[in-house]
């Protein structure tokens, strides 16, 4: 089986916001890998989940118990 990985944004190229092309890539049932800075995690989790896209991220998920609830 061949895998493929494509990375946002490319190797090149800074964009804090790169996650939304990414996303507008992926359909439902596809899986994302958050391994972003940590204050970033939440706002792309809710992205990636209100799509509908399964979500593997590096700890900790989230900084606050109310980024916790609202993931949830």
């Amino acid at each position: 089986m061949k895998s493929h990985f494509e990375s946002f944004p490319d190797n090149k190229t800074v964009d804090p916001n790169a996650y939304m092309e990414a996303l507008k890539t992926m359909k439902k049932g596809d899986i994302a890998s958050i391994f972003t800075p940590d204050d970033t995690h939440f706002m792309i989790a809710k992205a990636v989940l209100e799509r509908g896209i399964h979500l593997m991220i590096t700890k900790p998920v989230v900084k606050t118990l109310k980024e916790h609830q609202q993931l949830v």
